[in-house]
């Protein structure tokens, strides 16, 4: 049971990366029909969170109440914003560079940033060593980039 959630896992992972580049280059082409990055970044947010709600409603969970709410440290709230800015960043860099090159660079910046996470154990509660493997696995990803966008 254990590795069928772990192959369900990896799917959704991949079907999530799939999804990156589509759904920023129809917010660029959003951007360019309501007048802007920003409004584009707000509008697709906006639908989200609606969906979200929804989607909280028909499997049957509760909102969170105002206490609760109150209770989660303020820098966990930090994440929203860096969803706006990871959005408002993709939809300006397909716009002005193309899909290709822009998830190649935004791609790149999410594997340098991972190392990190992992190093320094900002997600799980064990140090992910940047051992052999992943520095090299890191480093081709890194220069497929390069060769992307050099091109």
């Amino acid at each position: 049971m254990k590795e069928i959630i772990m192959q369900i896992q990896i799917f959704v992972a991949i079907l999530a990366g799939i999804i990156l580049p589509i759904q920023a280059l129809i917010n660029g082409r959003l951007a360019e029909g309501v007048g802007g990055v920003v409004m584009a970044s707000m509008l697709s947010f906006t639908i989200a969170a609606l969906l979200l709600a929804f989607s909280q409603l028909i499997i049957g969970k509760t909102f969170p109440s105002f206490d609760q709410i109150t209770t989660v440290p303020l820098l966990y709230w930090i994440g929203g914003f860096l969803g706006a800015v990871y959005v408002t960043g993709a939809i300006t860099s397909v716009n002005a560079l193309g899909a290709t090159t822009a998830m190649c660079l935004i791609i790149s910046g999410q594997i340098l940033g991972a190392l990190v996470v992992d190093y320094f154990v900002v997600v799980s509660a064990t140090k992910i060593l940047i051992n052999i493997p992943r520095f090299i696995g890191a480093f081709l990803v890194l220069t497929g980039a390069i060769l992307v966008v050099s091109s």
